[in-house]
């Protein structure tokens, strides 16, 4: 936060670092992440007091002799559920662990996908009263991919089939998953040669698709680095997107608005300065109408975290 009163936590030394996810729960965090053991991918998970220190030891996720990457992790009001993409010496299916309040596992983990003609991977689970929302990207045969969603109720059980929300040829990655109140947006990145738009679909609460997909990006964000490049938020009554886009040689953040069906409105903001190259936006809902943005800034050879935003302008503050 803006008003930082301890340094930051270092939960786990990372040999091969591959995507983290954090969750709170009222009274403390849950964070799992991808790493390397044993020429393994694996996921772990550890939970983190409210005051920043770690409380036991991290977790894994994943059986032995199993692969796993890309994890999410939730809250259900009962226990951790945490998602990732694995399977026997490849990413194929998402699987799904679960643990009790004070960091045991609750049985064992469980796949959540079983297909033969496509590679499931990048999950993202989001949770609300009495079922989950999940979406992924599959890479199928014929060198297409697609975006899924699927609605869930507690007990994991599917409300309707998995819905493709995009069918394309081009490449996706970079999923994200959030609720508004009355429907669930899925969001991801696509590429080819260079990172493209982030794409939305949308779906009812019982996981039915609402709409055909749309653009949150007015126009190419370049670069080829897919991971870290934007941010959906729902601010009460429109989505806010943040992105990172690279022209002539320079990055800064962009902020857009759209609305609840996706349709983007006025023009983006730049919400870097000139001199500075900006990257890795992230968002969040402070209020009714409100959101607040961060991103990585550098600047004669320094990194720093800047903080800003209001509906009606942007106010910069370095937190870090």
């Amino acid at each position: 936060c803006a008003l930082r009163a301890a340094p930051p936590t270092v939960i786990a030394e990372l040999s091969h670092a591959d995507g983290a996810s954090i969750a709170w729960n009222g009274a403390h965090y849950g964070v799992a992440w991808s790493d390397r053991a044993d020429d393994e991918r694996v996921v772990r998970f550890v939970r983190v007091g409210a005051d920043g220190a770690r409380l036991g030891s991290p977790l894994r996720m994943n059986e032995d002799r199993t692969e796993a990457a890309h994890p999410s992790v939730t809250w259900n009001g009962a226990s951790w559920v945490v998602v990732w993409s694995g399977g026997l010496h490849a990413l194929k299916d998402i699987h799904q662990g679960r643990v009790d309040p004070r960091g045991s596992a609750a049985g064992r983990p469980w796949r959540m996908t079983r297909t033969r003609d496509r590679e499931d991977l990048q999950p993202r689970i989001v949770s609300i009263p009495g079922g989950f929302g999940l979406a992924w990207v599959a890479r199928v045969a014929g060198r297409r991919w697609r975006l899924y969603a699927q609605s869930l109720d507690r007990f994991d059980a599917p409300r309707g089939f998995p819905v493709a929300l995009l069918d394309t040829a081009v490449s996706l990655g970079e999923t994200d998953l959030l609720w508004t109140g009355t429907q669930w947006a899925a969001s991801a990145l696509s590429a080819q040669r260079e990172v493209l738009r982030v794409e939305l679909g949308r779906l009812d609460p019982r996981g039915y698709g609402l709409g055909g997909v749309t653009r949150l990006t007015p126009r190419v964000i370049g670069g080829v680095e897919t991971r870290g490049r934007y941010a959906v938020a729902w601010d009460g009554a429109r989505f806010a997107v943040a992105w990172s886009e690279v022209t002539a040689g320079s990055s800064h953040v962009f902020f857009q608005r759209a609305s609840a069906r996706g349709n983007l409105e006025g023009a983006p903001l730049d919400l870097s300065e000139s001199d500075e190259s900006a990257e890795g936006p992230a968002l969040a809902r402070v209020g009714e109408g409100v959101v607040a943005a961060a991103w990585q800034v550098t600047r004669e050879g320094r990194g720093r975290i800047r903080r800003g935003g209001r509906v009606g302008g942007v106010e910069g503050r370095r937190v870090s």
